[in-house]
C-alpha cells in the first residue's frame, strides 16, 4: 500500500484561536486539583468498585 509520505499544510494558530479553544474546553488549560495520596487511592477504589457494580448489575 502506498502512502504519502509529505506533510499536510499546517495553518497558524492565532490568538483568538487558542481563546476559543479556552472556551469550549475549560478543563484543557486548567490547573489540576491536589489532591492527596490518600484521597487519590479513595477515588481509585470508589471508581473500580463502580465498574464491578456496573458489569455485575
Amino acid at each position: 500500500m502506498l502512502q504519502e509520505q509529505s506533510e499536510p499544510p499546517a495553518t497558524p494558530v492565532t490568538a483568538e484561536d487558542i481563546a476559543a479553544f479556552n472556551q469550549r474546553f475549560p478543563r484543557t488549560f486548567a490547573a489540576a486539583a491536589a489532591h492527596t495520596p490518600d484521597e487519590k487511592f479513595t477515588r481509585s477504589l470508589d471508581l473500580l468498585c463502580a465498574g464491578i457494580a456496573t458489569l455485575i448489575t
